[in-house]
């Protein structure tokens, strides 16, 4: 897969959460094959179910998410993006500026079926 079409993919899904629209980002992930890393060092879920949760809370204890990313290096159906996600929690308003790399992994239907990422609050 060339890296325009994975860095599409990659701003959709950005964007999907800026707009806090868990209904668009489950529309990337794929339902087999699944490799999803919530957790940097913890195994992956493998459940499309259960990424879905995670994603169905974020309208309820985020808001004004913004999103910019690079891709650092792609290479077949994988593409490394350095990430820089702002949001502020609710209920507390605690404003987090993030810093991280995610690995996006995109299989023959266009879906993302892994994702691993490394963050830090700046």
């Amino acid at each position: 897969m060339d890296q325009e079409k994975i860095n599409e993919i990659i701003s959709k899904f950005g964007e999907a959460w800026v707009n806090q629209d868990p209904d668009s980002i489950m529309n990337l992930i794929a339902k087999e094959n699944l490799n999803y890393y919530e957790s940097t060092f913890s195994d992956p879920v493998t459940s499309w179910d259960y990424v879905k949760k995670l994603w169905d809370v974020v309208p309820d204890n985020q808001e004004n998410v913004t999103w910019w990313h690079e891709i650092l290096i792609s290479q077949g159906n994988k593409a490394l993006a350095h990430v820089k996600v702002t949001r502020n929690l609710i209920p507390s308003s605690e404003f987090q500026d993030i810093d991280a790399a995610f690995l996006f992994g995109v299989n023959d239907k266009g879906e993302i079926n892994y994702f691993r990422q490394w963050r830090m609050l700046a």
